[in-house]
């Protein structure tokens, strides 16, 4: 996300990190706190969803994807998938850290 080929919207990322809560926008011309946000005008953003990735309840990472092409939502198949897939990734990571704790002990 620091470089500059990224070309999502820090905003959502920021808030969703900060809140710990999934972020679902559908057309986002119309969220005043949005919209006006560089990211959003330059790509052309329409819709977007961020989803976090936790580890120990605290956000380390999130799931994003937005939406430059005519449909402006994401639907909530496509929310509740990315919420799956983001907690399954935090429990491989949760299992990641037993296992190197359990092998600096042996």
């Amino acid at each position: 996300m620091q470089g500059d080929d990224f070309t999502g919207s820090r905003t959502i990322i920021k808030q969703c990190m900060q809140t710990n809560a999934v972020r679902a926008i559908g057309n986002i011309v119309c969220d005043n706190t949005l919209n006006k946000q560089h990211s959003i005008i330059n790509h052309g953003i329409q819709a977007a969803v961020c989803v976090p990735v936790c580890l120990d309840e605290k956000p380390i990472g999130v799931l994003y994807a937005d939406s430059v092409l005519g449909r402006r939502y994401f639907t909530q198949t496509d929310i509740e998938f990315a919420t799956s897939l983001a907690n399954m990734i935090s429990m491989r990571l949760l299992f990641h850290t037993i296992e190197h704790k359990l092998s600096l002990i042996s």
